[in-house]
């Protein structure tokens, strides 16, 4: 399983971006390494179709799973398309607590944009 958790700056000690398409980096854990890495949000910087365009950067990493406080419509929609599953959560929290509530069952899964 690999998740990713969108984060303003390149390691799990980085606090959460506040929206999904325009996050800087996405921090990516690989459960079966039990590793951290990081990829740049490429997608941050398009005036339209970011949130698609992001969802297929994550897919391109084998993603199952989306960390965020926020996932816009099209990006839910396109999420959705590839299986990927997404969760969010509330508050100013680092990527890595983002990965700790995910597997404490603490986060709600985001059904509505």
């Amino acid at each position: 399983m690999r998740i990713a958790i969108c984060a303003k700056e390149d390691t799990e000690s980085s606090l959460i971006a506040d929206h999904f398409a325009r996050a800087e980096y996405f921090v990516l854990y690989d459960h079966k390494t039990l590793s951290f890495s990081s990829i740049i949000n490429d997608a941050k910087t398009e005036s339209r179709g970011a949130g698609e365009k992001a969802v297929k950067i994550l897919n391109q990493h084998n993603i199952d799973i989306v960390l965020s406080p926020k996932v816009g419509p099209k990006a839910l929609e396109t999420l959705q398309a590839f299986k990927i599953k997404s969760f969010s959560f509330k508050g100013a929290i680092t990527a890595k607590d983002a990965l700790y509530l995910y597997f404490e069952n603490k986060l709600r899964p985001i059904e509505i944009p």
